[in-house]
């Protein structure tokens, strides 16, 4: 439907020929497709006839009010014009809204249609059983529609729904920067560029059920993810896993949530780190377990040495410790700013992502990063996305603290441990070494190379290949395992550096101050516990996860054997890191204690000196007093030449010999010798007194 809104200012015309006419139109396109408002160049002409007779007063007086209609048309057009424009708008958001509400009321009942009818519905029942889906197939979004509905979504207030959408301001506005005319850069890769550094290696997609040698391959570009088709085969359903590697663009976002309608929520929560810059916290995160139940997150921790030149960890003190500690925080701290803000000149596709960084002694470090896993279903099937923080090399992104510069040491100086995992026998096994495809080959040496940048490489190769079609939780348990084998190295070093700080030796140590390392190595290992009890809580209620699940038999009891063997690991790593946790406060007990006793000895020690010195004023303080006494000018001394220097003397020591005695025997005890002395003396008239009444009654008798 289109509207013209037309307004026409006043024409007048005089004597003099002169005519003004102001023409304002609004023309207005569908609702739904367009809000744009596009009004017309305001057009004035005015034409004079010469005249070459004299203009009197009354010609003049004639032009004053053709100017002033003219003035006067041009006001009226121009406000009209704006109000216009006012009413369109407000017209076009209403519009929208409703709209927007009708979108979403019929996709919620496409949605509840396609739901199914029973148990297990939606699930894959053996190799060849395939996912049930709606009757009607839905329609493909495309790469804008996707960053406009989580627009819409983002505008929607807390005066419209129950459910708004203010923390999705910052991800729709990142979702929407390849359509803005001041990002043409960006705009020119939405399908794919291959200029783009590390595009090749960004995502790797896996089909399960192909068995030949396009099973697993590098998607270059968007345009090669858009062009991918819905199935490889004509039986059973599709299923994917599909491997993202570090930080990622606006057009793969937008081309992943629209080809398989991912929900926004995975990527907001792995992009935490965006979703307050310039714009209010309103702490939704971590939200509740039931909220988003398809998607898990965990965590990476990566170690790191560092060597220094003839030095031990006792030569450095810890006011050094101390000091690196801060500076490689404030260096994070700008890391993660820059990360937030997301320049395209500081952060390129596939750059590593690190979330945490700490220093726990003077030679070894440690960083964390994350992995984000989604289960969801497509339209032929369901696909497992696995986005890894592990990207391209760490020191080719933006400097972070575990560069050398910022760790005070040479670039040879520093070894980052790879991730040692075990299974059974496979030291006596020579095919398990990995053999790199050409595809991973590193053009030059890398200077960060960490052990999970080979988890998309040759992923599944020790898994059972129905069940990894048919069990998605079984698909993603490699995954599983390989954080609780980086999880389980992280703890044994936090473990030997908090033993270390518990020593015995070094508790005795004065100068040692352990309560420091002891706090810093609690609070690590807090945000640790925490992660590791969602974990835990999450494959204890695997079973309610809206996951594929096997359902023969067999594959029942392998899936399930597998997830106990995982939750049986998890929880052993959460029993030792709640360990080492208590520990440490164990550890600022005894070192408060030890404080508390060092202080008070330092009280007695205090308390003797002054009891030396308060002797001695028991010892000055009585010859003081007397040779100020005798130094005084009273009549009875006269000028002093009557009285000899032994009146000093004898007024002097027995005045000491008093002070003395008050110092050893203090009024208390002054008290109870008097009392005691008292006591005796009573007791010895008592005794006296009954032998005279013992001795009255024989002196009468003899009388």
């Amino acid at each position: 439907m289109a509207t013209t809104v037309t307004v026409i200012g006043v024409s007048s015309t005089s004597t003099l020929g002169q005519t003004a006419k102001t023409t304002m139109i609004y023309p207005s396109s569908s609702v739904v497709s367009s809000k744009t408002l596009t009004t017309s160049t305001t057009s004035a002409s005015l034409t004079a006839t010469p005249n070459p007779t004299p203009i009197d007063s009354s010609s003049r007086s004639g032009s004053a009010d053709i100017g002033i209609g003219i003035g006067v048309g041009l006001g009226a057009a121009l406000v009209l014009a704006f109000c216009g424009r006012m009413l369109l708008s407000i017209a076009y958001k209403r519009a929208d809204t409703i709209v927007h509400r009708i979108v979403m009321a019929s996709e919620y009942s496409e949605e509840s249609s396609a739901l199914p009818t029973s148990r297990t519905s939606g699930q894959c029942h053996s190799v060849d059983a395939h996912i049930t889906t709606s009757a009607r197939p839905e329609k493909q979004w495309t790469a804008r529609e996707y960053a406009n509905a989580v627009d819409r979504h983002a505008a929607v207030s807390t005066a419209d729904s129950l459910f708004p959408g203010h923390n999705y301001g910052n991800l729709a506005s990142y979702l929407l920067q390849p359509y803005q005319i001041r990002a043409p850069t960006i705009a020119s890769n939405e399908v794919g560029s291959s200029t783009i550094k590390n595009s090749d290696k960004f995502a790797r997609l896996y089909n399960l059920k192909d068995p030949g040698p396009e099973r697993a391959k590098y998607l270059g570009s968007v345009k090669e993810l858009i062009d991918l088709p819905d199935t490889t085969s004509s039986e059973g359903c599709l299923a994917q896993l599909l491997f993202l590697c570090g930080h990622p663009s606006p057009e793969w976002l937008n081309a992943l949530g629209a080809k398989y309608r991912i929900d926004p929520e995975y990527f907001q929560r792995h992009l935490d780190f965006r979703s307050t810059v310039g714009r209010p916290d309103y702490f939704p995160l971590p939200s509740l377990p039931c909220a988003f139940p398809n998607m898990i997150r965990l965590p990476l921790t990566s170690i790191g040495c560092r060597m220094t030149k003839g030095r031990t960890r006792d030569d450095i003190s810890q006011k050094e410790l101390d000091g690196l500690r801060k500076e490689t925080l404030e260096a994070m701290k700008k890391y993660l700013e820059k990360l937030s803000q997301g320049r395209e000149s500081e952060l390129k596709l596939g750059d590593s992502i690190v979330r945490h960084f700490s220093v726990h002694d003077n030679q070894h470090f440690s960083f964390e990063q994350d992995i984000s896993i989604y289960v969801g279903k497509s339209q032929k099937g369901w696909i497992a996305i696995v986005w890894l923080d592990v990207g391209s090399d760490l020191g080719e992104g933006p400097a972070g603290p575990w560069q050398p510069q910022f760790l005070h040491s040479d670039s040879w100086a520093i070894n980052y441990f790879p991730t040692i995992q075990h299974r059974s026998r496979i030291a006596l096994k020579q095919h398990s070494r990995f053999t790199p495809s050409p595809k991973h080959d590193i053009e030059s040496p890398s200077k960060i190379q960490q052990s999970a940048s080979l988890l998309p490489l040759d992923y599944g190769r020790k898994l059972d290949a129905e069940m990894m079609i048919c069990d998605a939780f079984y698909l993603l348990s490699d995954i599983f395992r390989f954080v609780a084998f980086t999880e389980v190295q992280f703890v044994n070093m936090l473990e030997s550096k908090a033993r270390k700080e518990l020593d015995h030796t070094t508790l005795v140590r004065q100068d040692t101050p352990t309560l420091s390392n002891l706090l810093y190595y609690k609070q690590i290992s807090e945000r640790h516990i925490s992660r590791l009890r969602e974990i835990v809580d999450f494959i204890d209620s695997r079973s309610d996860l809206d996951w594929p699940k096997a359902s023969k038999p067999s594959h029942q009891e392998i899936g399930e054997s597998t997830a106990k063997s995982l939750l049986k690991d998890f929880r052993y790593l959460l029993l030792r890191t709640e360990s080492v946790a208590t520990n440490c406060d164990r550890g600022m007990d005894i070192v408060m204690n030890n404080v508390m006793i060092k202080e008070s000895q330092k009280a007695i020690l205090q308390a003797e000196r002054v009891t030396k010195l308060t002797q001695l004023a028991f010892f000055f303080i009585p010859l003081s007093f007397t040779t100020s006494f005798f130094g005084m000018n009273f009549t009875q001394f006269g000028n002093g030449a009557l009285l000899n220097v032994w009146v000093w003397f004898a007024v002097s020591v027995p005045i000491l010999l008093i002070s003395l005695a008050f110092m050893f025997w203090d009024l208390t005890t002054i008290t109870r010798f008097t009392k005691s002395l008292s006591l005796r003396n009573q007791a010895t008239t008592d005794a006296l007194l009954q032998e005279r009444s013992l001795a009255m009654p024989s002196s009468t008798s003899s009388v």
